[in-house]
């Protein structure tokens, strides 16, 4: 797992992180300074596009069959929304402010506009989009309507890569950014969201973003087509949270609460992944499932850790960095999600919505072969 670590700016003049090249280093009142060494690091004057370069190489694997994910981790006003969709948690196609993102979809059309236009034989391909939330524990579809959602199931998928079903979310078939910007749209209104002392609009889920990307090419030897399956996971998680800086109380109190057990639970499965231990505690929260492949699963992923320099954050600041160096040992298993595992669990669990398609992409209902 790569780490990257992004340090947001402060109006206070005396910061306490410095950045040198890959190293991040973290001194408070006069104490002996701590640095750490990531893959990459960006100061508070980095722009989004500088951020979004970086990633985008791990991104474009998905069109080889490589699950790919990039994790927004940190304390809560850290500038995890900021890095994903964009200032204020507001989408945009403006250069300066577009977050990663509606880039990582501009990018992937773009790459299979190319493929498709250079390839020597018929290559098709079909992304739809699933946007999820883990609320108060519990797994909800954002695109579904407020008042029909239910509690969402989620189960091991029935494959040959020991993948993650969520049984009944939906699917949207996406051809192009806007439409994909039009779907994050209608879920970023639907997640849940409260204004603390510390933030105006702190998330109070883990937003889970998913491209699911289908491949066709036919083999050059025997003219059989060959399938390849495969998902971009984009997680903007909720912010750590000190209810006694942040004022949280009521429902808020409880929403903090449980933010901090799941990221708890998420710490644990690293604790134990990082480790090489033989078992780890992935069923202890909804959010550490959904993430199993992930986690030292099949997935090539960015854990993206977010800091503040700010002298009265320096625990989060502290924590948060010791949690990035610690993923930094996890060794996912990366592989190519094979044709034959892939017809036997794509369309089957969830509600399609399709648009109008174009003859370079596959039909919405069309069930894979080997």
């Amino acid at each position: 797992m790569q780490c990257f670590v992004r340090v947001r700016p402060t109006a206070d003049a005396c910061g306490i992180v410095g950045v040198s090249g890959r190293t991040v280093t973290l001194s408070n009142e006069g104490d002996c300074a701590c640095a750490f060494t990531f893959d990459r690091v960006f100061g508070p004057c980095s722009t989004q596009e500088e951020v979004f370069a970086a990633v985008a190489p791990l991104l474009l694997r998905a069109l080889g069959g490589h699950n790919t994910t990039v994790f927004a981790y940190g304390q809560t006003a850290s500038g995890k929304t900021h890095t994903m969709l964009g200032p204020d948690g507001t989408l945009t196609l403006s250069p300066a402010r577009m977050g990663v993102i509606p880039r990582a979809a501009r990018l992937l059309f773009s790459a299979i506009d190319a493929e498709t236009a250079t390839a020597t034989g018929r290559v098709q391909f079909q992304v739809r989009a699933t946007f999820l939330e883990v609320y108060n524990g519990s797994v909800f579809d954002l695109l579904s309507r407020r008042e029909a959602r239910t509690q969402l199931r989620v189960c091991d998928a029935i494959d040959a890569v020991g993948g993650i079903e969520v049984l009944g979310a939906t699917e949207r078939v996406v051809e192009t950014t806007a439409q994909v910007l039009d779907v994050l749209a209608l879920g970023a209104k639907q997640r849940a969201t409260a204004s603390t002392d510390l933030n105006l609009h702190s998330s109070r889920s883990h937003a889970i973003f998913t491209l699911h990307v289908e491949k066709r090419v036919p083999a050059p030897r025997d003219g059989r087509t060959r399938c390849f399956v495969s998902k971009v996971n984009l997680v903007d998680l909720a912010g750590s949270e000190d209810v006694r800086r942040s004022g949280a109380a009521g429902v808020a109190f409880a929403e903090a609460v449980q933010i901090n057990v799941d990221l708890l639970a998420l710490h644990r499965v690293l604790d134990a992944v990082s480790a090489g231990a033989a078992f780890a505690p992935y069923r202890d929260s909804a959010l550490t499932r959904l993430l199993r492949d992930s986690l030292g699963g099949t997935a090539q992923a960015v854990f993206f850790a977010h800091v503040s320099p700010a002298p009265a954050d320096a625990v989060e600041t502290a924590s948060t960095l010791r949690r990035a160096a610690q993923a930094k040992s996890v060794r996912n298993d990366k592989r190519t999600h094979s044709p034959r595992a892939a017809h036997i669990h794509i369309f089957r669990c969830a509600t399609i919505l399709p648009p109008c398609t174009r003859a370079t992409r596959l039909p919405p209902r069309q069930t894979l072969r080997p």
